[in-house]
């Protein structure tokens, strides 16, 4: 606001003149300063989405069943059972030895996912996260590590991942490790 009073007034001092070439080189620096910078809010603000808990908390209060669910839900996911490619509400009920839809109410309902994709999605996603930012698999190709997860290609997976992060899982991989591609280093 205070930029654009400035350019008012300056504006109005000028009278419809021609501005001095500083002045409009000033402008022009002072307006990319102000887009980069939201630019950079709206980044930041995306890559903090990755720092959220991996379940959201659940909306409602859970009986006694839900939370017994919950709990061979949670030691599913922390062997890793969201890893298997093709896993369907069904065959992850079936696991738990649980009804499809008891299943489906506690992850949409209770646990406050948009569907059992999106739970599964945000799991995996969490888990590329960290496997790319390892240095130790920096030479693991994105495919290899997109069918770890159970994605069947890598266009679901980058559609997952870019949707989730804001960046492809390439040029995530770059930032937190810290590479510089020889395209990057060339731009000044």
């Amino acid at each position: 606001g205070g930029y654009m009073l400035f350019v008012v007034l300056v504006e109005i001092f000028l009278r419809g003149g021609a501005p001095h070439p500083v002045a409009s080189l000033l402008n022009a620096g002072a307006t990319f300063a102000i887009v980069f910078m939201i630019c950079l809010s709206l980044l930041v603000l995306r890559f903090n989405l990755l720092l959220e808990p991996v379940r959201p908390s659940p909306a409602v209060e859970l009986d006694v069943a839900e939370q017994a669910l919950l709990q061979r839900l949670d030691e599913a996911i922390a062997n890793k059972l969201y890893r298997r490619e093709a896993l369907t509400v069904a065959a992850m009920a079936k696991e738990l030895q649980t009804q499809e839809h008891k299943l489906r109410a506690l992850v949409n309902h209770k646990m406050g996912f948009r569907n059992f994709n999106d739970f599964l999605n945000r799991h995996r996603i969490a888990d590329a996260c960290a496997q790319l930012a390892d240095p130790a698999r920096a030479s693991t190709p994105v495919l290899t590590i997109a069918l770890s997860l159970g994605y069947g290609s890598i266009g679901p997976f980058n559609r997952a991942f870019k949707q989730a992060t804001g960046l492809t899982p390439t040029l995530y991989r770059r930032q937190k490790l810290g590479i510089v591609s020889a395209t990057q280093g060339a731009r000044f």
